[in-house]
C-alpha cells in the first residue's frame, strides 16, 4: 500500500512540475531539480529530483525520481526513490534513517543551494 501511495504522490507531483534544472552531471548521468516545488521550513528542505534516462550495467534503460529531505542543521539527508526500468518495471527504495551528507552527490547539491 505504501508503494502505491508513493507512486501516486510522485506521479501527481510530476504533473505539476514545470521547472527542472540540471544540478549535477557525471559521465552519462544527469540529475535535475524541480525548482518550483522546493519547500523550506526552518532547517528542513524538501525537494524533488530526477535523472535522465540512461543505461545501467545490465544494459537496461532506467530513470529515477527521488524525494529528498535535507536537515540543514545536522547535515543529514533522507530520500525516497522510484526507479522505472525499460518503461515497465517499477522499483522503490528509501533510506531507513538519516544519512550524513558527503561533499559530493545530490544531497550536497541541494544543501549548498538551499541551506547556506
Amino acid at each position: 500500500m505504501k508503494k502505491l501511495i508513493f507512486i501516486f504522490l510522485i506521479s501527481s507531483n510530476l504533473a505539476f512540475a514545470s521547472n527542472w534544472v540540471s544540478i549535477w552531471k557525471r559521465d552519462y548521468l544527469e540529475y535535475f531539480l524541480d525548482t518550483d516545488n522546493v519547500r523550506k521550513d526552518g532547517a528542513i528542505v524538501e525537494a524533488w529530483t530526477k535523472t535522465n534516462p540512461h543505461l545501467n550495467n545490465a544494459g537496461e534503460t532506467i530513470t529515477s525520481v527521488d524525494f529528498w529531505r535535507i536537515d540543514c542543521n545536522n547535515y543529514t539527508s533522507k530520500f525516497y526513490s522510484v526507479t522505472v526500468k525499460d518503461n515497465i518495471e517499477i522499483a522503490t527504495f528509501s533510506s531507513n534513517g538519516n544519512i550524513l551528507i558527503s561533499d559530493t552527490g545530490i544531497a550536497f547539491q541541494i544543501y549548498k543551494r538551499f541551506c547556506q
